[in-house]
């Protein structure tokens, strides 16, 4: 049997590469690209120019890391396929995109163990926030996980008023729990 030929590792081009080729500093390909006005107009476009040809990605990671901000939002489900909070998932989801987040789901099972897991995953992770669909009306699992929690909304079926929310009613009001831990 043939042996598959090894492709060769291909690392993304850096924000580093960027600043080489243009032979500028590494913070001034960033400001560029972010459109920063105290960076001249033909300099900047002269970065877009050779960030595009090197087909250049922004790093999300790093620029959290550098801001300290989040732009992710967790979700904890406890299943797919319930109709309630599919329908708020799809708005949750344009919600969250129009704001410049992204939503990361895991699913629960329905396990009050697994729900504690899913939140220490996202908190490890560090996510903006936090909602959690719970598949029943007993204490939030999350209340047990460890500390240092961002915010968290819960959404109870079919009793609580957040799971009469929509998507984008739900990320607003977390967003608001959001700016106030700040």
């Amino acid at each position: 049997m043939p042996r598959p030929v090894p492709r060769p590792k291909v690392r993304p081009v850096s924000i580093k590469d960027v600043a080489a080729r243009a032979e500028v500093d590494p913070s001034t390909v960033s400001r560029a690209l972010l459109n920063d006005p105290w960076i001249p107009r033909r300099t900047r476009e002269a970065i877009r120019e050779i960030a595009t040809e090197m087909e250049y990605v922004p790093n999300a990671v790093a620029r959290e890391l550098v801001t300290g901000r989040s732009r992710s939002i967790g979700a904890c489900l406890p299943e797919i396929g319930d109709s309630g909070p599919a329908e708020q998932l799809l708005s949750l989801d344009q919600a969250v995109r129009e704001q410049g987040y992204r939503l990361l789901l895991r699913l629960t099972h329905g396990g009050r163990h697994r729900e504690i897991e899913c939140v220490e995953w996202f908190r490890e992770h560090r996510v903006a926030g936090i909602i959690v669909f719970r598949s029943s009306w007993r204490r939030g699992a999350y209340q047990f996980a460890g500390t240092g929690l961002p915010p968290v909304v819960e959404v109870v079926p079919p009793r609580s008023d957040a799971a009469r929310l929509t998507g984008r009613q739900l990320f607003d009001t977390l967003l608001e729990r959001i700016a106030q831990t700040d």
